[in-house]
């Protein structure tokens, strides 16, 4: 086979396997999506032609592995160029795209850009396999951990609110209906609040596009809520906020957070809690305090 032809239908094919293998990890969500993603990978495989060529004259002088390691790092800015040039054509409706874009072409990009260099510079057939099954258990790894370090250097993270009412006794505190969400690090900090009596849960959310890392804020309202409050994110922990008075005090005191807030307004059909995310945007919904 042609070698561009071949650069082309590599680029286009590992790019749409990364794409269902994503998907599949996903639950099969963003499944509609796969056929407008392969539309775009089109252009993107015809473009990594003189990209792939520009990565292996560049790299020339160097040792073969050196070079396919600086042609992986030129695969990756390729696909991240990429996906940059996809979000300005397509405005707000790229938050739509299901499929981790992203990822899957900066991880096709650069298995295709590293391999591409490899086989032009090794004669060997025994060394060029060898070659290959280490870039593809590479890719294999960067596709894994993608996502999660994507997350750890934007400060992404997966956000769970729980909201409680607490009724005031003189016995130990109790939760209720918290068994299958709560984990007992989570029930330990609640009794750290110092708070006797029950905790009534009023219902949870979750926001933001990541699986890992992993936060939670426990919200508890005590008396009746008269004031707005805004709250700063737990860092990949959880804090429970306990209402005193008009304002909210953090159990454990000294837990990390984000500069990022949670807030809680009053609105004209009542309470609403949102988040901000990492990425800019908000989240939120009603509450019932």
């Amino acid at each position: 086979m042609n070698p561009s032809i071949a650069t082309v239908a590599a680029t286009f094919l590992v790019a749409l396997a990364f794409s269902v293998i994503a998907v599949a990890f996903n639950d099969w969500f963003g499944i509609g999506d796969l056929v407008p993603f392969a539309i775009y990978c089109v252009p993107f495989a015809f473009l990594a032609l003189p990209a792939t060529a520009i990565a292996f004259r560049v790299t020339t002088r160097l040792p073969v592995w050196l070079a396919s390691a600086f042609a992986l790092i030129g695969g990756l800015l390729f696909g991240w160029l990429g996906t940059c040039a996809v979000a300005l054509f397509l405005g707000p409706w790229f938050g739509a795209m299901s499929v981790p874009m992203l990822q899957v072409w900066c991880i096709a990009a650069a298995f295709v850009f590293s391999a591409s260099v490899l086989l032009r510079r090794t004669p060997s057939t025994r060394g060029a396999a060898v070659g290959l099954t280490v870039l593809a258990l590479l890719s294999v790894f960067a596709s894994a951990a993608f996502r999660p370090a994507l997350s750890l250097s934007s400060g992404n993270q997966h956000l769970t609110v729980f909201y409680f009412r607490h009724h005031p006794g003189d016995g130990e505190l109790r939760i209720l209906d918290t068994d299958k969400v709560l984990g007992p690090a989570d029930m330990a900090i609640l009794k750290q609040t110092g708070l006797r009596g029950t905790l009534e849960s009023r219902g949870g959310s979750a926001s933001n596009s990541t699986k890992w890392p992993l936060a939670k804020a426990l919200i508890i309202f005590t008396p009746p809520l008269t004031t707005e409050a805004s709250l700063p994110q737990p860092k990949h922990c959880t804090i429970a906020y306990v209402q005193d008075g008009s304002s909210f005090r953090r159990v454990p005191a000294d837990a990390p957070t984000f500069s990022r807030q949670m807030h809680i307004k009053h609105e004209s059909y009542g309470w609403n809690f949102t988040v901000e995310h990492s990425s800019g945007a908000r989240s939120g919904g009603s509450i019932s305090p």
